[in-house]
Parts: structure tokens; C-alpha cells; sequence
């Protein structure tokens, strides 16, 4: 079955896998009969056969229930599955009501694959442009993850991008700005080195500016324009940054109040902003601004 697979002929592969799960039933060896039905499904899967490719999903996944721990990461990973198969079918009403389902019979205390499903029901409701409710579920998932932490992080890191962005983008700055220096100390411990934390970086310096706390705007932006500098494709928003940079050392030194700035950070601000004009560099910094958390609530 599995070398009928690679040569692409699918409909003698099902036929070969199908014959092989029957034999494993017969044994009774749960691991075979789990591992064929996910490969029934995966093909049904490619072929965009998806009822077929849920229905062999939902056999794997209620197979592993039975034999395997409650918290097993196995699980998990098989219910994304099934998850992303009604997501690819446009579905997303029968996601929601497997996932709610499946919630119901998770055992109290069971924070791991609660959390999972809490998040996967926010990312489905948020499809569906009910927002006020993905943040709600989001939330909660954050909470279940935070309970598993360390193990977790990861998960955590996807609550919190879109926790701060939602606050952002209904302009809760105190709350986003909360969640997005969560999810930034957990990026410098897993990824210091990456585009991630450069867009944390520069996201908190945004929140800073709409709250205009121009110090702590500015030391962000500057933390996001070093970053971003060690990475060749980022021009585009190396060029946003540094007009920033120069708009607020522009405001800073006219006031005569933020003496503190260091002088790498006057050099950019002046290289940056060689040949514009002030009042047209500010209506161009306030655009950006505008539009940033529009643009980036899913990032």
C-alpha cells in the first residue's frame, strides 16, 4: 500500500492499506490499525477527498483515545488533523461543534489538550470574523497553556501575538502592551536571534507612539532597527523604522527634553531623514501608525 503511494497510484494504495487494517483488527495491534487509518486518511486527504480523509481521522483519533494517555502530544496532533480537514472544506461550523464536543469529554485538569482545543476554536471563530468571541477563547486558551508552561510555550507565544494584537487594534494599549512584553520575554528565550522578536520590538514601540510615550517609542524602534538590519530582506521596514526614529528625534530635540538619547541613535535619526521635509515627514510617520495594527493583527 505504502509503495503504491509514492508511485501516485492511490485508488490500488487505499485498496492495499484497507486489506492491512482489516488484518490488524483481527490482531488486535492498536498502533498498526492507528498508523493505517492515518495513512487512508492522508491519502484521501491529498486527493481533496475530504470526507473520506475525516472519516479515517476520526477513526485514528478515537482508536488512540482509547490506548493512549489523555495529556499524550499524540492526541493533539491527531485532532489538529481533523481540524484542518473541515478548515480546508470550508466547514468551519462542523470544526466548531467537533471541538466543542471533544472540550466536554476532556477529564477536569486535563490543561494540555484543553488549551489546544480552546485555541483551535478561537482561530475558527476568528475565520468567521467573530472576534469578540476568537478573543475570548484565545484568553482562555492562554490560561490552560499557562498552566502546562514550560512545555507549552510555544502555544503561549500563538495566544499572546493575538491577545496584544486584538487589544492593540481596539486600542486597550495598557492591555497590549501587557500581553506583547509577555510574549516577548518568552521570544528572547526561545528565538533571540529572530524576525519575530524584531516585530515584537517594533510592535511595543507603535503602542508606545499611540500612547505617545515618545522615549519608550523610541528606545523600541531602535531595539527593532538593529535587529532588523541583520537580515538583508527587511529594507522596507528598515526604512519605515528609521523615518520613526528620525520623526521622534526630530520631537525630542526641538523640545529640549530627552537628553538621554544616545548619539548612534541621532545618527540614524539624521541619515534617515536627510532630505524630508519636517511637516511631511510627520503626516508620514502618523499614516504608518494608522495603519500598522490593521495591517499586522494577524503576524
Amino acid at each position: 500500500g505504502l509503495l503504491y503511494g509514492v508511485m501516485d497510484e492511490y485508488d490500488l494504495a487505499i485498496d492495499y492499506l484497507i486489506k492491512a487494517q482489516d488484518m490488524f483488527e483481527k490482531t488486535e495491534h492498536y498502533q498498526q490499525q492507528t498508523s493505517s487509518l492515518a495513512k487512508i486518511g492522508i491519502i484521501y486527504e491529498e486527493n481533496k477527498d475530504y470526507d473520506r480523509a475525516l472519516n479515517y481521522y476520526r477513526q485514528q483519533y478515537e482508536l488512540n483515545e482509547k490506548y493512549i494517555p489523555t495529556n499524550n502530544q499524540e492526541l493533539i496532533t491527531n485532532f489538529n488533523w481533523i481540524i484542518d480537514v473541515y478548515k480546508k472544506n470550508d466547514d468551519y461550523d462542523s470544526a466548531l461543534d467537533y471541538c466543542r464536543e471533544n472540550l466536554t469529554n476532556i477529564p477536569e485538569g486535563n490543561h494540555l489538550r484543553s488549551g489546544h482545543i480552546l485555541k483551535a476554536i478561537a482561530h475558527l471563530l476568528l475565520i468567521k470574523d467573530e472576534r469578540e468571541q476568537a478573543w475570548q477563547y484565545y484568553q482562555k486558551a492562554l490560561v490552560s497553556f499557562e498552566k502546562c508552561h514550560p512545555s507549552e510555550n510555544l502555544a503561549m507565544i500563538d495566544c499572546l501575538k493575538m491577545l496584544s494584537a486584538f487589544y492593540a487594534d481596539e486600542c486597550q494599549f495598557d492591555q497590549a502592551l501587557a500581553k506583547r512584553k509577555k510574549l516577548l520575554n518568552l521570544q528572547k528565550q526561545i528565538y533571540p536571534l529572530s524576525l519575530d522578536l524584531a516585530f515584537s520590538y517594533r510592535f511595543i514601540g507603535e503602542i508606545y507612539f499611540e500612547m505617545k510615550m515618545y522615549t519608550d517609542a523610541l528606545y523600541y524602534f531602535t531595539k527593532a532597527l538593529k535587529l532588523y538590519e541583520t537580515f538583508d530582506e527587511q529594507q522596507d521596514t528598515i526604512g519605515e523604522i528609521q523615518i520613526n526614529i528620525a520623526y521622534l528625534t526630530r520631537q525630542q530635540t526641538s523640545q529640549g527634553s530627552f537628553e538621554d538619547l544616545s548619539s548612534t541613535e541621532l545618527i540614524i535619526a539624521q541619515s534617515s531623514d536627510e532630505g524630508i521635509s519636517g511637516h511631511h515627514l510627520k503626516n508620514l510617520t502618523k499614516s504608518k501608525h494608522k495603519q500598522f495594527f490593521k495591517k499586522f493583527f494577524y503576524k
